[in-house]
């Protein structure tokens, strides 16, 4: 087993982590105030992460998604830009600046992603330069990521936490280690707190599970991230489940409309909107599945 040499931090690493900047700060300077047109759901998010900033857990008041790892952040990030600029007590200053504090959680956010486009860029120039750029613009191929970058929404979070994810398991793949241990752990540790963020996650652990070989190391380690996500509302965790349970039994968005399961009628008219207004997204797929049974024809004619 050949094991690629460690790649270096080399200039070309840097101009999309860079363009990325640039293009957030100028869509924050377009979108101007965040009460203008992001209130719903940033200023939510905000008041509950405030909450979390002063350890005011029983508080905590959105609990559908369910969300918390992200109020948590954003608990944090008020901390931070507190200490340094704060006056007077932490919830008054929040309610007297929110959108002081909503900026600097976005700038925060936009920080931590640049880093991990340049991290993604090394761990993919073990394949050449092309494959270090290919890794790196895969968030640019959506509008919708883009339009995230300005947010402060669970969504946001979680797709920070993915691509995190993928960056280790494209990095185990390159190194031919999906029986690792440690990256097991953080990569089910990783997409449990994921799906805290957002219930909407849950498709993402099927890629680890068809990549790792530790699986049932994988998805003990997501249980426990999950639990350690949502640990701040475990009380409240019926809630949850009942919103769950509504988004399941009924066909329109949060738990709304008429109660069926599967309706074919709303499931074929958006996988029609969605293929043809992401034709990107589904040229990616189409390759992603291409590449997937390649890869099990290869495994069963193999020695």
């Amino acid at each position: 087993m050949t094991v690629p040499l460690k790649q270096k931090y080399v200039w070309y690493l840097f101009i999309i982590p860079l363009v990325y900047l640039a293009l957030y700060f100028y869509l924050m300077s377009s979108h101007g105030p965040f009460y203008l047109s992001r209130i719903d759901p940033d200023y939510v998010y905000l008041l509950n992460g405030m909450n979390c900033s002063v350890f005011n857990f029983d508080r905590i008041g959105h609990t559908d998604h369910p969300g918390t790892p992200f109020q948590l952040f954003i608990g944090l990030c008020i901390n931070l830009g507190y200490i340094f600029t704060g006056k007077g007590g932490i919830v008054n200053d929040v309610l007297t600046r929110p959108e002081f504090y909503l900026s600097f959680t976005s700038h925060i956010l936009a920080i931590l992603f640049s880093l991990l486009l340049i991290w993604a860029g090394k761990v993919g120039n073990t394949q050449g330069r092309v494959g270090a750029l290919l890794l790196q613009t895969g968030p640019f191929l959506s509008a919708v990521v883009l339009d995230l970058s300005v947010r402060i929404m669970p969504d946001r979070f979680g797709f920070i936490l993915t691509f995190l994810m993928l960056i280790i398991l494209v990095k185990l793949l390159n190194e031919q280690r999906p029986h690792s241990i440690k990256q097991t752990i953080g990569i089910g540790a990783l997409t449990g707190l994921a799906i805290a963020t957002k219930v909407t996650f849950i498709p993402v652990l099927f890629i680890p599970l068809l990549v790792l070989k530790k699986r049932l190391l994988f998805l003990i380690f997501l249980i426990l991230g999950f639990i350690a996500g949502v640990s701040p509302i475990l009380d409240r965790l019926e809630d949850f489940k009942n919103f769950v349970n509504k988004v399941i039994y009924h066909d329109g968005i949060y738990g709304t409309g008429a109660e069926h399961i599967f309706n074919m009628d709303i499931i074929w008219a958006n996988l029609k909107l969605i293929t043809t207004t992401n034709l990107s997204m589904s040229l990616c797929l189409i390759l992603a599945v291409v590449a997937l049974v390649q890869n099990f024809n290869l495994k069963e004619s193999g020695p």
